[in-house]
């Protein structure tokens, strides 16, 4: 059964997330998709803490908290240009 969840897990899962990544990346400008790939680490640690019931550091609270920080300046940047 392990096997199962784990081909679902990669196949499936990763599938739709492309799917997702892609559709929505096509309406972004490529420095913005830049910016907001770098909040997947820090989805990916808060998930593990929701899901998986890990622990943070402080340096990986503050680690986060500035990878979010320079994502939405880049991306209120960008908005701010385009109009």
């Amino acid at each position: 059964m392990g096997v199962v969840y784990a081909l679902l897990s990669g196949c499936v899962a990763s599938g739709l997330g492309y799917a997702v990544w892609y559709w929505v990346r096509v309406r972004m400008t490529a420095i913005g998709a830049g910016a907001v790939q770098l909040s997947v680490p820090v989805i990916s640690a808060v998930m593990g803490v929701a899901l998986l019931d890990e622990t943070m550091s402080l340096h990986s609270v503050v680690s986060a908290l500035l990878t979010l920080g320079g994502v939405a300046w880049v991306s209120l940047t960008i908005r701010n240009t385009k109009g």
